[in-house]
C-alpha cells in the first residue's frame, strides 16, 4: 500500500515561538551564514538566526524550546541522499528504514508503525517544505518516500522537539521538520547532481538566474530510483521510482514587499503485491502516486504583516485496493503590532480546505463511508511577546482557537520563557497543551472494512512540560540540553470483534513519556568540527478500558548516541564520519543495540566540480531497522556535483 502526501496547516519557521505563530511565507536565507561548516567558528553557529516570514529574527542560542538544526553543508558532508536518512544525526529523533519505500520517522519515544495499527503514533511530527505541511489527511503519518528533495538546494533543516500547537496548529504534537530551500539568489547558474550506490540512484537538474530589477528564479527536475529490499520475508518486489520538477520565484512587489511562489510536481510508480479478490491470492501490480503543490506568500518589508496561500493535490491509483484523489486549499493574514520596544502581539486568522474522494476496491480490507467529503476548518491566534529586564528575559503567551468539522472547537495555549543574563548561557522553560485532529481513515473507514471507522473520534491531546539549558562554556565547546514529561489522552487504539472479525478504531488510550535530549558541539581546530547527541527516552501507554499495555515501547530504543566529525584536509579534500548507536530495544527487535558506521570523502579538483564517495552501515552490515530479520544494509556510492558557472 502506498500513503499519499496532502497538506493540512499551516506553519512558518523557526522563531515563530516569539511573534509570529501559524504564519507562512519568504524565509531569508542563511546561505550566507551556513556556507562551509568547518569555516564557521562555534560562536558563529550558536548565533545563526532563524527566521520566520515576519523576518523576525532571534539567534538559535536563545530560543525557548528543543531546537536543533542541520546546515546543508553539514547534511551534504554526512552523505545521506534524502531528508529522513539526515534526520538520523538529530537528538530525539528516531529513524528507521523497514522497506524499500517505506520509513518511520519520530520523536521522543512514540514506536513504529504505519496506519491502522494501535502504534501508529506517527502522526504527531509535522513536517513542512518552504512553509507547507506535507503529512497525509487520509492516512495517518508521513510518506517519506514521496519528499524527494535536492540535497544541494537545502539551506537549512530547522527540527523543533516537542509540542507546537499555538506555533503551527493542529498535528504538531511532538514538534516540526521544517525544510528550507536555498533564495534564489544563491542558486544562480546551470548544476548537475549524480549519485549512484547499491540500490539507488539520483539526477538532478537546477538552473537559475535572474528576471526584472528584483527577481530571482530557480528551476529543477529530479529522478530517483529504489531497487527492491533485500528482505527475505517479504518476498516482493517493492522497488519504486519517483520523478519531481519545480520551480521557485522571488521578487520585490510594490511598497518593496516581499513576494514568493514556487510550485513542484511529482509522479511516482511503486511496485507492491495487492490482493486480487477474483483470484483470492496476491498478484504484482504497480501503484501510481501524482501531486502538485504552490505556494505564494506577500509580506511587508518590516514582517509585520503577510499574506498566504496554498494548494495541494494528490492522486493516487492503488491498483487492488484504493482510488484517492484529495485536494487542499489554504488561506491566511497575520499582522503584528508592534506596542513598544519590549512589547509585541502578533495575530492571525487562517482557513483550510480538504476535499477527499476515496473509493476502495477492496472493501473487505478498506473502504470508506462516506467516499466524498468536504471538510473546513477555521483557525484564529494570539501571541503576546515582552523582552524584560534589559532584554534578559523573554516570555510568550498564547493560544490558537481551532473550529474543524472532524473534532469541533480546540484550544491550543502555551506559556514559554528564556533567560539568558548573559551572552553564553540560555535557561527556557515551556507549558503547552496540544492536540492531534483525527485523519479521514479514523472518522470514516466504512462498517464493510477490516478496520472501522468512529465518526466520534476525538483529538489526542498531550499536556508538555519542558525544561531546557545552553551553555558555551568555552571557545571551542557548547551543549545543549532538553528534559520533557508528557501527559497523553484520547491515544489512538483499536478494538478486536471476535465476531466480525473487525477492529474498531478508538481513543481508549492514555499514557505518559519522558526523557533528555543533550546536544554538543566541538571545534577542536579551525579545519575540524565535532557534533554529537544523546538521547534518553521511555513511556508508558495503556488501553482505559482492559488495562492492557500498548505495543508502543517495543519498537523504538530507549537510548540512543551519535558523534559525527567533519574535517577539512586541504582545499580539495575532506574527510567525515559518523557514528550512530542504539540501545534497549523494545522486545519486538529481539536485539539489545544497533550500530552505524557512516564515512564520506569529498574532492573538489577546481571550482564548480565535486567528486564524493563513501560508505554507509559499515561497521554492522546486517542487521534489522523493523522486527528481528537482519538484512543486508551496507552501501557504497560515488556522486558528482557540476556547476559550469562557478568554474574559475
Amino acid at each position: 500500500m502506498t500513503y499519499p502526501l496532502t497538506f493540512l496547516s499551516s506553519l512558518t519557521g523557526l522563531s515563530v515561538v516569539l511573534v509570529a505563530p501559524l504564519a507562512f511565507g519568504t524565509t531569508t536565507s542563511n546561505s550566507d551564514e551556513l556556507g562551509d561548516l568547518t569555516e564557521l567558528s562555534l560562536e558563529e553557529l550558536l548565533n545563526i538566526e532563524v527566521t520566520v516570514v515576519s523576518r523576525t529574527e532571534q539567534r538559535l542560542s536563545d530560543v525557548p524550546g528543543a531546537v536543533y538544526v542541520l546546515s546543508g553543508d553539514e547534511i551534504r558532508r554526512s552523505g545521506f541522499s534524502s531528508v529522513q536518512e539526515a534526520l538520523r544525526m538529530v537528538p530525539g529523533m528516531y529513524v528507521s528504514n523497514w522497506t524499500t519505500s517505506k520509513w518511520d520517522v519520530t520523536a521522543r519515544g512514540f514506536g513504529t508503525g504505519l496506519s491502522l495499527s494501535s502504534l501508529a503514533y506517527l502522526n504527531q511530527l509535522m513536517v513542512m517544505v518552504d512553509g507547507v505541511p506535507v503529512n497525509s489527511s487520509i492516512f495517518v503519518g508521513m510518506d517519506w518516500g514521496l519528499l524527494d528533495i535536492n540535497m544541494e538546494d537545502i539551506d537549512r533543516i530547522e527540527v523543533i522537539r516537542g509540542p507546537g500547537g499555538i506555533l503551527w496548529g493542529s498535528n504538531a504534537v511532538h514538534g516540526v521538520v521544517h525544510i528550507i530551500t536555498k533564495n534564489t539568489a544563491d542558486t544562480h547558474g546551470a548544476q548537475t547532481t549524480l549519485r549512484a550506490q547499491n540500490d539507488e540512484r539520483h539526477y538532478t537538474m537546477r538552473n537559475g538566474g535572474s528576471f526584472g530589477e528584483t527577481g530571482n528564479y530557480r528551476f529543477f527536475i529530479k529522478h530517483s530510483e529504489y531497487d527492491a529490499s533485500h528482505n527475505p520475508w517479504l518476498g516482493i518486489d517493492n522497488s519504486f521510482s519517483l520523478d519531481t520538477f519545480g520551480a521557485r520565484f522571488d521578487w520585490t512587489g510594490r511598497d518593496d514587499y516581499q513576494n514568493k511562489f514556487w510550485g513542484k510536481y511529482y509522479a511516482a510508480k511503486i511496485n507492491n503485491d495487492g490482493f486480487d479478490l477474483d483470484i483470492f491470492d496476491y498478484v504484482p501490480v504497480q501503484d501510481h502516486d501524482y501531486g502538485f503543490q504552490a505556494f505564494a506568500s506577500s509580506t511587508s518589508p518590516d514582517g509585520s504583516q503577510s499574506f498566504t496561500g496554498w494548494i495541494s493535490g494528490d492522486r493516487q491509483d492503488q491498483v487492488t485496493e484504493l482510488d484517492s484523489d484529495v485536494l487542499n486549499v489554504d488561506l491566511e493574514y497575520k499582522k503584528t503590532f508592534h506596542f513598544s520596544e519590549t512589547s509585541n502581539l502578533s495575530t492571525g486568522a487562517g482557513y483550510h480546505l480538504l476535499k477527499s474522494d476515496l473509493v476502495g476496491f477492496d472493501p473487505f480490507y478498506l473502504d470508506f463511508a462516506p467516499r466524498h467529503q468536504v471538510l473546513n476548518t477555521f483557525r484564529g491566534f494570539a501571541v503576546q511577546t515582552w523582552n524584560l529586564m534589559d532584554g534578559d528575559l523573554d516570555v510568550v503567551l498564547g493560544a490558537q482557537l481551532e473550529n474543524n468539522d472532524t473534532s469541533g472547537t480546540e484550544v491550543q495555549p502555551t506559556a514559554r520563557a528564556s533567560w539568558h543574563p548573559e551572552d553564553r548561557y540560555t535557561i527556557w522553560a515551556a507549558a503547552t497543551h496540544s492536540v492531534r485532529t483525527p485523519a479521514l481513515e479514523e472518522i470514516s473507514l466504512s462498517q464493510d472494512s477490516a478496520y472501522v471507522g468512529n465518526p466520534d473520534f476525538k483529538a489526542e491531546t498531550v499536556k508538555s512540560y519542558e525544561l531546557g539549558v545552553r551553555d558555551q562554556f568555552s571557545e571551542t565547546t557548547a551543549f545543549d540540553l532538553a528534559l520533557y514529561y508528557n501527559q497523553y489522552d484520547n491515544l489512538h487504539d483499536e478494538e478486536f470483534d471476535p465476531s466480525t472479525f473487525q477492529y474498531t478504531l478508538t481513543n481508549n488510550a492514555r499514557g505518559f513519556s519522558k526523557g533528555l535530549e543533550l546536544a554538543i558541539d566541538s571545534k577542536p581546530t579551525d579545519s575540524w568540527n565535532l557534533r554529537g547527541a544523546y538521547t534518553f527516552s521511555t513511556g508508558h501507554y495503556v488501553n482505559d478500558v482492559t488495562g492492557e499495555l500498548l505495543g508502543t515501547n517495543n519498537y523504538h530504543p530507549d537510548q540512543q548516541f551519535n558523534l559525527r566529525s567533519y574535517y577539512d584536509i586541504n582545499e580539495q579534500w575532506s574527510f567525515d564520519s559518523g557514528f550512530y548507536l542504539s540501545g534497549d530495544f523494545g522486545s519486538s527487535f529481539g536485539i539489545d543495540d544497533r550500530s552505524r558506521l557512516d564515512v564520506h570523502f569529498s574532492f573538489e579538483p577546481r571550482d564548480g566540480l565535486e567528486f564524493t564517495f563513501g560508505g554507509q552501515q559499515l561497521a554492522n552490515p546486517y542487521q534489522s531497522e523493523f522486527g528481528t530479520v537482519d538484512i543486508p544494509r551496507r552501501d557504497l556510492y560515488v556522486g558528482l556535483t557540476w556547476s559550469p558557472n562557478r568554474e574559475g
